[in-house]
């Protein structure tokens, strides 16, 4: 982003697309469950408590169904990524990141390598979203249950204290009316949505509360018929919701992220431990995600169904390029990998296995369109970059229905 600064600084970050990663901290998770994770995956819950009653401990399975990135924050932002998706939760005695299980490293570790970044790259804007399992306006026992004011408080400080100098004042710079720019130039170069802003942040000028946050949803992947549409008619209209966000300061946010079903998880948990009935299971497992002729592969791995999500993904974000639709503020997706791309294949077998879409570059050329309405050497310059990246992480399509991928469905 920092090679357009001198086309994007007369803009505001409400103007433009950034591209974002969903649990962007899950690529470090523990074995050890998180305080509170009950409530940001009740479906694992259920299933931890069926395996205690049989005796199992199923903890790096677990793992598996929580974990959704493979880069560390600093190389997602290396790669393009603009806007973290920073989950959070008081457990252990301190703040970890979590997805069901907990972090390896406590929460301020993942900050001060933010920071470290931050510092490096004087032009660039990172935009973090602090919540517990993105719900964007909910409060006290809601956002984190058995957190007092004085624990959030005090990791709030924390934060204040390692992003001192690079925090956006929201009440001196609002989002909607400073531009890139004038941000730069203060060095305001950190924004933060804070769920449960009052009790978090005590009403902190250096926060944003999150329920300025539009933050739209489709289905997931075992509804791609639903979601596709969903996700064509939000970026068909992307430019006058825009235009209808930024007037009341609102970040226009959408995820194109998805998870297992709870019979997924089920079946998926059952075909790991249970060799009674295995087969049968599988079938059910894969029936779940309503793939036409998926019926004999269930995903040991959530970023195996992040993967396959993101094949379906790269159908409206190559249709939004082709049409010249408009993006939102930004986009949170799993499974992004280096050269702003994002994991389509299976990974584990061969054939497609590796295969990759130009994410960042595509979310990027929408800021060109916006920013290059005449010539310019520079626009020129960063075209031929941009379509050079489309062009090495091309979008593609493949008939392996065992694995879920069809050439030709939903459209």
């Amino acid at each position: 982003m920092e090679q357009m600064y001198p086309l994007l600084q007369n803009y505001t970050l409400l103007d433009i697309t950034v591209p974002g990663t969903h649990d962007s901290l899950t690529y470090d998770l523990s074995t050890i469950i998180s305080l509170g994770a009950d409530d940001s995956s009740p479906e694992l819950s259920e299933i931890l408590h069926l395996a205690s009653e049989i005796g199992i401990t199923p903890s790096s399975w677990i793992r598996n169904q929580s974990k959704t990135q493979g880069l560390s924050v600093s190389q997602q932002l290396d790669s393009g990524v603009r806007f973290v998706d920073f989950r959070i939760m008081y457990t252990s005695d301190d703040w970890y990141s979590l997805h069901f299980m907990q972090s390896n490293h406590k929460a301020v570790d993942y900050l001060r390598e933010v920071r470290s970044w931050i510092d490096s790259h004087p032009k660039e804007i990172v935009t973090l979203w602090l919540s517990k399992h993105g719900s964007p306006c909910a409060t006290g026992e809601d956002q984190y249950p058995g957190v007092t004011v004085d624990q959030k408080r005090a990791f709030w400080s924390q934060l204040e204290q390692i992003m001192s100098g690079v925090l956006v004042n929201a009440q001196r710079f609002p989002i909607n009316e400073t531009t890139i720019g004038t941000l730069v130039a203060n060095n305001n170069r950190v924004v933060v949505y804070a769920s449960d802003y009052i009790l978090f942040t005590g009403s902190s000028p250096y926060a944003t509360d999150a329920c300025l946050i539009d933050n739209t949803l489709c289905s997931g992947v075992s509804d791609e018929v639903s979601g596709n549409k969903c996700e064509m008619q939000n970026f068909e209209n992307a430019e006058s919701i825009l235009k209808k966000d930024k007037a009341a300061n609102k970040f226009f946010l959408m995820s194109m992220a998805s998870s297992g079903t709870q019979n997924q998880l089920l079946y998926s948990f059952l075909v790991t431990y249970i060799d009674i009935d295995r087969q049968d299971n599988i079938l059910k497992c894969a029936q779940t995600f309503n793939i036409p002729g998926m019926d004999s592969w269930c995903p040991p791995h959530l970023q195996d169904i992040s993967q396959l999500t993101n094949y379906y993904n790269q159908i409206s974000l190559e249709a939004s390029f082709t049409n010249q639709w408009g993006l939102p503020n930004a986009i949170y997706i799993d499974a992004v990998d280096s050269d702003g791309a994002i994991r389509t294949g299976t990974q584990l077998f061969k054939g497609n296995e590796l295969s990759r879409y130009a994410y960042v570059a595509t979310l990027l050329h929408r800021n060109l369109r916006l920013a290059c309405t005449k010539p310019d050497p520079l626009c020129d310059q960063l075209l031929t970059a941009v379509l050079k990246s489309r062009a090495s992480f091309p979008y593609v399509r493949w008939n392996d229905t065992e694995h879920g991928r069809i050439g030709n469905w939903p459209i």
